[in-house]
Parts: C-alpha cells; sequence; structure tokens
C-alpha cells in the first residue's frame, strides 16, 4: 500500500486548532478543501460524522482514523492532523487522540479503503515511527515520514 502518493504536505496541520472531533474533522476537510482535492465540503463532512455516529474511529494509542466513501469521489484524499494537547475523540481506549488521518475515497473501492485503513493502523502502531511523526518539525517532514513507512 503506497501512502506517499496519498499524502500531500498542503493537507498536513501540525498544530489542529480544534479542539473536538467535529471541529478536527471540519478543519481537515478544509485543509483538503483548500488544496483542491475536495470540492463538496458539507458532503464529506456529513458522510465523515454519519460514519463517527456508528462507532467512533479513534483506534486507540492516540491515533484517530475518520474516514468514508463517497459517490463521485475520483481518488483517495488523506489529511493529516496533529494535536500535542489531544483531542477527546471518544477513543476505544479512553485516550486523548494526537494524531488525525482523515480519509475520503471513492465509493466502490471498499477493498482499497479497507487495505488502506488496515495499512494505516498497522503503520501507527510503531511506536518509534509514531513519534517520529509526532515531532516532526514541518508538514513536509511529517509527509515524508508518513509516506516512507514500509
Amino acid at each position: 500500500m503506497e501512502i506517499s502518493g496519498l499524502i500531500d504536505p498542503r493537507c498536513v496541520r501540525l498544530d489542529l486548532e480544534a479542539r473536538g472531533k467535529r471541529g478536527v474533522i471540519g478543519e481537515l476537510i478544509a485543509a483538503a478543501a483548500s488544496a483542491g482535492l475536495i470540492a463538496d465540503t458539507d458532503a464529506v463532512e456529513r458522510a465523515i460524522l454519519a460514519r463517527e455516529a456508528l462507532m467512533s474511529t479513534g483506534i486507540g494509542e492516540g491515533v484517530a482514523l475518520p474516514h468514508a466513501l463517497i459517490e463521485g469521489f475520483e481518488r483517495t484524499v488523506l489529511a493529516v492532523g496533529r494535536s500535542r494537547g489531544g483531542i477527546d475523540f471518544d477513543s476505544l481506549d479512553g485516550a486523548p487522540v494526537h494524531l488525525v488521518l482523515l480519509i475520503v475515497g471513492p465509493k466502490g473501492q471498499e477493498r482499497s479503503h479497507m487495505a488502506l485503513l488496515s495499512h494505516l493502523a498497522r503503520v501507527l502502531s510503531d511506536p518509534s515511527l509514531k513519534r517520529q511523526i509526532l515531532d516532526a518539525a514541518t508538514a513536509q517532514d511529517l509527509a515524508a515520514l508518513l509516506g516512507s513507512a514500509p
């Protein structure tokens, strides 16, 4: 699974301003929209929040992977946000989230979407790599670290 082709440094927020789940999701959608990768921000937000209503995508150990598949999308979009203070994301382990990876893909690509989610969860379970990502000095550094993950 190639993350490097999905991650655009313009979609990385090193210091998320929002302090809640809904705000963080909106902030990351706005980042991808400002990079020209999302046109209908309302549709994306509705889809992500509908998915969150089913079960939190805060997978634990400080990581959340909010995601959705949307009709009319042509390719997968990945936006990344970091919060040093942590965000209440209703995570499975109850811990605050420090790293949020928002993924939006085309409806009909369920298999590749699930493979990406699984890959990201595996990559971010490596404490050393996660620490490097959390300590990245620039959006480009963070994107390169995540993009070069095996």
